[in-house]
């Protein structure tokens, strides 16, 4: 199952696309119980920096508030397998690549 508001339907290559807003926590729900979901990969869709900063509340939204909604509908399903990623800048230029998890964290935008 895929959950998206922005991105590409022929990138969908596995499972059926349902589109609903992550600030809508029925969809989620009924979606979750309909597919029978076991975990969840959320890609945050506010990666732009130009986002980030001319629309700095937007991009929060999205990226935070609609991410505990989603959160929130899989732990009231019982799925705590969940695999989160969120913007790529949070490293700022990387010393070396591929980039570790334990680099040194120094975004250039919001």
């Amino acid at each position: 199952m895929t959950i998206f508001r922005k991105g590409h339907r022929w990138a969908v290559k596995w499972g059926p696309v349902v589109e609903a807003d992550l600030s809508d926590r029925h969809a989620l729900k009924q979606a979750i119980q309909q597919h029978n979901v076991g975990a969840a990969i959320h890609f945050a869709p506010h990666a732009y920096v130009g986002e980030s900063v001319y629309e700095p509340a937007a991009t929060f939204t999205t990226n935070v508030t609609n991410t505990l909604d989603l959160l929130g509908a899989l732990l009231d399903a019982g799925i705590n397998h969940v695999v989160f990623s969120s913007s790529c800048a949070i490293y700022g230029a990387p010393n070396a690549i591929p980039i570790s998890e334990d680099h040194s964290k120094q975004p250039v935008n919001p």
